[in-house]
């Protein structure tokens, strides 16, 4: 992040990584110093400012592991190709996911639905083991009847042999979101939003860790 004022990194993976605003706003969404200070305001972060994208179990994720971190975000979709099919990006979380200690990944769907380029239109995290958010807006009421997909949100559904796969999983607020005092839209917030949720129902049934699909599932409960 730019600035850590705000917020709370128990470590880093590479403190000479990423220092963009943009880092700063994912945590800040997450837990904050500041008003609102987040979805989980008692749960321990972990920065792993690199690249991700790597051969499973990559450096960074034998990291986050030995840390025990459960829950995770990843809201760069940098580098990731923007076709229908999955690619080795998906398959890499797929295969994270489902090795100990199991974590929960919550990805960001991408923001490429308004560019006017409708090839580009496809949900960028379409591996099984995974919740892709997308982003909701809502239009500036406090009533969720009323809310509706974000214009930028990507929404088109990944190729598969029966045409059955719906993306992405689910949605949270990603219009005009405060995270450590910046204000921005874009799923890269949406995606947080669930990762914090999973961090806290694990915090109050720890035996949930084991079981991804359990949180997964409570994830998804309106």
């Amino acid at each position: 992040p730019d600035d850590y004022t705000n917020l709370f990194v128990a470590e880093t993976a590479k403190p000479s990584g990423c220092s963009a605003p943009h880092a700063r706003a994912v945590l800040g969404v997450m837990r904050s110093a500041v008003a609102p200070y987040g979805v989980s305001p008692a749960a321990a972060q972990y920065m792993a400012n690199e690249d991700p994208f790597g051969s499973p179990p990559s450096n960074l994720e034998q990291w986050l592991n030995d840390r025990k971190v459960r829950a995770r975000n990843i809201s760069a979709v940098c580098d990731v190709p923007t076709d229908g099919n999955m690619n080795a990006h998906d398959r890499w979380v797929d295969y994270v996911a489902t090795h100990a200690p199991f974590p929960m990944f919550s990805l960001a769907a991408g923001n490429e639905a308004d560019d006017g380029d409708p090839t580009d239109d496809y949900v960028r995290h379409k591996c099984y083991n995974c919740l892709a958010v997308g982003a909701n807006d809502e239009v500036g009421t406090t009533w969720r009847t009323d809310d509706v997909m974000a214009t930028f949100s990507s929404w088109k559904n990944p190729i598969s042999t029966h045409g059955d796969r719906e993306l992405p999983a689910l949605v949270a607020p990603g219009v005009g979101v405060n995270g450590a005092g910046i204000c921005g839209s874009g799923t890269s917030l949406s995606a947080p939003m669930v990762a914090a949720t999973a961090a806290v129902v694990v915090h109050r049934n720890p035996v949930l860790a084991s079981y991804p699909e359990v949180v997964w599932a409570l994830s998804r409960v309106h």
